[in-house]
Formats: structure tokens, C-alpha cells, sequence
């Protein structure tokens, strides 16, 4: 009988777990990462929106994805959405002068360095088409 009760506690905590951390991994907007730098700078989020504008070569680059709350640039290797592309991209949020050790400080385009400033790029590492 111990032994159920135990049993049972341990799914329990295993269940609060996961919806914890699914929870942190859910889908944030655009205005929650820029209101709350602190707070997602180095972790991983997921947004979702419509793609404004890309700028890259060779699959490689940078692209800003607005989704109604605001907007936000998102480097990538995965090769660029095209614009108007409704996508959901998941990854690390970094500032822009971590992004510059990632690349070349040659690389990232002065339209990105000047729309960005000193702000929050996503450092993408997945994305689905919605």
C-alpha cells in the first residue's frame, strides 16, 4: 500500500513537471520579450508572426517577424522565409553584439544594426511554416 502512495506522488511531481516546463517553452509575443529584456535575454522562446522583411545570402541572415503586439529580428541559418510567410520560430534571445561574435560584426546589415540598435535579436534554432 506504501509502496502506490509513492508510486503515485512520484507521477503526480512527474506530470507538474512537465506542464511546467512546457509552460516555459510556450509561445510568447513579440511585446512580452520587449517589455521584459531581462527576463528572456539567454533563453529560449517562441514566437510567432508574419514575416515584414528578410535580408541574407546563401540561406544565412536575418529576418523580422511582427506579430501584431510588435516586431522582432531573427537571425537564422536555416535558410530565410520569404516575406509574408506566417511562421513560428523558436530559439535563444541574445543581444545584438552577442550575435556579432556568432557572425562577423561585416555581416549583420546595417538596416538590422540600425532597426535593432543595442536591442534583441532571436538567435533561431527551429521554425515551422503556420
Amino acid at each position: 500500500m506504501r509502496l502506490s502512495t509513492i508510486a503515485r506522488s512520484c507521477a503526480v511531481l512527474a506530470i507538474l513537471l512537465s506542464a511546467g516546463l512546457l509552460a516555459a517553452c510556450a509561445a510568447k509575443t513579440v511585446n512580452d520579450v520587449m517589455a521584459d529584456p531581462g527576463r528572456y535575454r539567454d533563453r529560449e522562446v517562441s514566437v510567432k508572426g508574419e514575416v515584414t522583411e528578410s535580408i541574407g545570402v546563401l540561406g544565412r541572415g536575418f529576418f523580422k517577424l511582427q506579430d501584431g503586439s510588435g516586431s522582432l529580428w531573427v537571425y537564422t541559418t536555416r535558410g530565410l522565409p520569404r516575406k509574408g510567410a506566417r511562421v513560428s520560430s523558436r530559439g535563444t534571445v541574445r543581444d545584438l553584439a552577442t550575435v556579432d561574435q556568432l557572425t562577423s560584426r561585416e555581416s549583420v546589415p546595417e538596416i538590422v544594426r540600425q532597426a535593432v540598435g543595442s536591442g534583441l535579436l532571436l538567435v533561431e534554432r527551429d521554425r515551422t511554416a503556420q
